[in-house]
């Protein structure tokens, strides 16, 4: 055999052991390499992970007191939502008929007849007006209607109203129940006196 038919039978043999492995043994299989550090995750991985709550949602409680002779039970849970506070009042045993229902300007509800909760929340001094009116006071969410088992609920969102630390927030304040319907005249609606009173806490 000449050298050079020495050299091609040597030159393939080698290209041969390249393609299929030294001695006939099966070639190692190649990890894929690792993401790198600030490497975008894998879509599954991606997917996995918790959705950010949405920025500034708050909640708040009330649960009514009553005054002497008053034997009415109830709470409200307020919610912040875009552009004002969603507010759900449930209430039991009370006077079958409309009841005016307002947020007051102090949380202090150590005195109902003594109107020791103030006046109603109206931090831009607007008049006094039933839901819908053009201009009202901040505090006006009109009538709880109760039926003839005892029982009223009233389901309201409050533009402008906020659960926060401002001027127009609710937290601190005390939502009152009076003992006639709030029937939209100044200054304070005619709706009697004050029958129960719940302060407004942050959770």
């Amino acid at each position: 055999m000449s050298s050079r038919t020495l050299k091609c039978v040597v030159a393939n043999a080698a290209a041969v052991a390249a393609l299929f492995g030294c001695g006939g043994s099966e070639s190692e299989p190649v990890e894929a390499p690792a993401a790198s550090e600030g490497s975008e995750l894998p879509h599954e991985t991606a997917a996995e992970q918790p959705a950010p709550e949405a920025p500034g949602a708050r909640e708040a409680k009330a649960e009514f007191e009553t005054a002497p002779g008053v034997e009415m039970t109830g709470k409200a849970r307020f919610t912040s939502e875009a552009g004002g506070v969603r507010a759900r009042v449930e209430i039991e045993k009370a006077t079958p008929g409309k009841h005016g229902i307002h947020v007051h300007e102090k949380g202090d509800c150590s005195d109902i007849r003594g109107k020791s909760m103030g006046s109603h929340f109206t931090p831009e001094s607007h008049p006094h007006g039933l839901p819908g009116a053009q201009a009202r006071h901040l505090g006006d969410l009109g009538n709880i209607e109760v039926a003839a088992d005892g029982k009223g609920q009233i389901d309201i969102t409050i533009p402008n109203a906020t659960l926060d630390d401002g001027t127009h927030s609710f937290v601190g304040k005390a939502l009152v129940i009076h003992e006639k319907e709030d029937v939209g005249t100044q200054p304070s609606g005619d709706s009697g006196d004050p029958i129960a009173c719940a302060v407004i806490e942050a959770e």
